[in-house]
């Protein structure tokens, strides 16, 4: 890249509330090392990290511990002020992640359409664990998309099967969080006989934690060792 300034706008307001600041940190941690600058907007209970180039503003406030309501208007407000501090400064990116799309959601592209800002969002997931996808607003949002990113091959060739998009669209593989985890030295586990198993996520029906712990009852003689590793705590082991 060369030495032209480019700046990106990163608004996540999950952040540290769920665990998604090591994502999110991750992401512009890359991009600052590319030499691009970013501000990244998410919530108060996100604990600030630095890196080259990237700026955390603590944007949204008090906002997951509220009635539905609070929380709707937070998280439109939230946005809609970080679209237009973003225009104040002459920054016309923004990146978005989203795991399905909403009403919500098509506002907030709408908005960020309106004022001229260019919209790239990551899908998380292409066919939404909790099936709440509505066809429509999915549609509705792909129309004030300017590039999509998602995590792998597979999901390339199902949003191309299932909505056939012009719009371009581009692979970058989910981040591991190694510059978040303090190494542990001299570290040997107790019984190196046993065989591991690994959950990698939040604990959330969609994830399927209660069909491993029901396989793990039908192996409890046998020499088996459950990690997990959460976003909000990275690593546990029983």
């Amino acid at each position: 890249m060369d030495k032209k300034k480019y700046s990106i706008g990163i608004i996540e307001p999950v952040g540290g509330h769920g665990g998604m600041d090591y994502y999110d940190y991750g992401l512009a941690m890359g991009l600052g090392a590319d030499n691009v600058e970013v501000l990244f907007y998410t919530c108060d209970e996100t604990t600030e990290r630095t890196y080259k180039k990237v700026i955390t503003i603590l944007h949204f406030k008090r906002m997951w511990n509220r009635n539905f309501l609070v929380k709707v208007f937070k998280y439109l407000n939230g946005h809609y002020s970080a679209i237009l501090d973003l225009k104040k400064r002459d920054i016309r990116i923004i990146h978005l992640h989203f795991f399905t799309f909403r009403s919500i959601d098509l506002l907030i592209l709408w908005f960020a359409w309106l004022n001229k800002i260019k919209r790239v969002v990551t899908i998380h997931d292409v066919n939404s664990f909790d099936k709440k996808a509505n066809v429509f607003f999915e549609k509705k949002c792909f129309k004030y998309i300017d590039g999509i990113i998602v995590h792998n091959k597979s999901s390339l060739n199902i949003l191309d099967d299932k909505f056939k998009l012009s719009i371009p669209k581009v692979i970058i593989p989910h981040g591991n969080y190694l510059p978040f985890i303090n190494p542990i030295s001299n570290f040997k586990p107790k019984n190196t006989e046993k065989f591991s198993l690994l959950f990698f996520g939040q604990i959330k029906k969609v994830k399927g934690l209660d069909i491993l712990l029901q396989a793990l009852s039908v192996l409890k003689k046998k020499n088996v060792m459950l990690s997990w590793l959460l976003q909000e705590k990275l690593g546990k082991t029983i």
